[in-house]
């Protein structure tokens, strides 16, 4: 039977002092009856987002200030580190000074993540962050003070009425927002995006691992390719994605995660153990971008079964396993005993899905797939 490897191809995430700080300005994020309000809220959002998803999301569920109490902590600490990494990999086509337009922006998840990150990189940051709900925009408003962030706006706006008019900007985030919106919204944001976006400005969709919301993501992807987008990271081509040509199958990035204490009370709690954040993303431009026909992303986790190693690779718009059997190890190919999901590989000579003792074998560092901006 194949044995799964666990260990992450990124950094483990952890939150910054700042946020958890910032996020107490209203009680410590432990105490009894904090700690219990946040519990029933995860409660209630995990079984108002599965039960009868469709009706919970008709009545805006965070309008509701106790679910928002639940989603502006515990989710958004399970969310907000994800920006950390995927922002890194984009960073050499982002300006110094961003611009970033945030669409269904939450209580302030994307407005934390992306100034946290970008104070942490010597860089500054304009975010004007929408979103259907008052209580949404004035929880963003208050986290940007607490963390002492510049230049965020924020406005209500419904996004089923299309875009604001904002722009241009480097950035266009979703984030956690996709999945909640009916297919149909698709042609109108692919339409509407271009005029938000400044020249090689990008798209920037995060959405949540599970196979809905991931093959939601997925399906805005493939539109925007349609209609002649390019796709930056972390896809190493721009053909439709293979995984929804299956009816079961999706695609997702991970990380290991240093829970805070508040989150690992919660988890105790409701039966979770949130040790490992999964997003499903990708960022979109106008801009050309080249893939390199030999790179490659590990979409699975690795498997070791008797005298072999396998990953599954998503490379030229087409999905394989591709095994290594353990006497053919070598120099060369010592990258792929190590690779683990989303690794970009780069792969030479390897020949009928198997590499051999002379095939290279090499993970790229994220960054190094593309020109700079």
């Amino acid at each position: 039977m194949a044995r799964r490897d666990r260990r992450r191809a990124g950094p483990t995430l952890a939150l910054p002092d700042a946020l958890l700080q910032a996020l107490e300005r209203r009680g410590p994020l432990t105490a009894p009856d904090r700690l219990a309000r946040i519990t029933r809220g995860v409660v209630a959002l995990k079984a108002g987002l599965t039960a009868d998803r469709a009706a919970f999301l008709r009545r805006r569920y965070l309008a509701d200030a106790a679910l928002r109490e639940a989603y502006a902590t515990y989710y958004l600490c399970a969310n907000l580190p994800k920006l950390f990494p995927i922002l890194d990999r984009l960073a050499a086509r982002l300006p110094a000074s961003v611009r970033v337009l945030e669409l269904g922006g939450g209580p302030g998840t994307g407005v934390a993540g992306v100034g946290l990150w970008a104070q942490a990189r010597g860089r500054t940051v304009r975010h004007h962050a929408t979103d259907a709900v008052p209580g949404n925009v004035a929880d963003a408003l208050a986290l940007a003070a607490a963390l002492g962030l510049d230049g965020v706006t924020a406005a209500t706006h419904d996004l089923a009425q299309g875009l604001p008019a904002a722009g241009p900007v480097d950035v266009a985030l979703f984030m956690n927002v996709v999945n909640e919106l009916p297919p149909a919204a698709d042609a109108r944001l692919v339409a509407e995006l271009p005029a938000a976006l400044a020249p090689g400005g990008m798209v920037l969709v995060v959405e949540p691992a599970e196979r809905h919301a991931s093959r939601r993501a997925l399906a805005l992807r493939d539109r925007l390719v349609a209609a002649g987008w390019s796709i930056v990271a972390p896809c190493t081509h721009a053909a439709p994605c293979p995984a929804l040509a299956a009816d079961d199958d999706w695609c997702h990035d991970e990380w290991a995660f240093e829970r805070p204490a508040f989150m690992a009370a919660v988890d105790a709690a409701v039966g979770t153990r949130r040790e490992v954040l999964k997003a499903t993303w990708f960022a979109a431009t106008l801009a050309p971008v080249d893939h390199a026909p030999e790179l490659a992303r590990v979409v699975s986790a690795r498997r070791e079964e008797k005298g072999r190693s396998r990953v599954r690779l998503c490379q030229q718009g087409a999905l394989c396993w591709v095994e290594r059997q353990h006497r053919d190890a070598s120099d060369a190919n010592a990258d792929f005993g190590e690779a683990s999901r989303f690794d970009l590989l780069r792969l030479a000579g390897a020949g009928a899905r198997r590499i051999g003792p002379q095939d290279a074998c090499e993970r790229v560092a994220e960054g190094q797939d593309g020109p700079p901006a």
